[in-house]
């Protein structure tokens, strides 16, 4: 069964994490650079999915930060590319393709995206802004 937009998620997983650099002055600069791994990541609520594991690599951009999300070798293949501007805007653009082997929930799922492209991609695209006051 699709998730239903608006219900709450909960996920379960590990994450291991390494920063060279963290420069956060709200309007100034938002730099992070490093790599982050989630494994064994798993939606728990409103049903239970097993994801795999994605890595995440943290680059300076300016005076903001681009991170690269990748998938490893897990059910659905991420591709995904997420920009914070020093201001605290952001965008997220992401592809996600359910592999062969990925079972029917994991699949059914992925329409809460839209509707595949001629290749099995679904495609997500958002904007918003990360309030950076301290």
């Amino acid at each position: 069964m699709p998730l239903l937009y608006g219900f709450p998620v909960s996920f379960d997983g590990h994450i291991k994490a390494f920063f060279n650099n963290i420069e956060i002055d709200p309007g100034s600069q938002v730099v992070i650079e490093g790599r982050a791994v989630l494994s064994d990541l798993e939606m728990i609520a409103p049903q239970a999915l097993s994801l795999g594991s994605v890595a995440a690599k943290f680059e300076k951009n300016g005076n903001g930060t681009r991170i690269s999300i990748n998938d490893q070798q897990g059910p659905v293949q991420v591709d995904a590319v997420v920009t914070v501007a020093e201001t605290g805007f952001y965008t997220v653009n992401a592809t996600l393709t359910p592999r062969a082997s990925s079972d029917a929930t994991i699949k059914n799922t992925l329409v809460m995206f839209g509707k595949a492209d001629n290749q099995g991609r679904y495609t997500f695209k958002t904007r918003g802004r990360i309030p950076l006051k301290f």
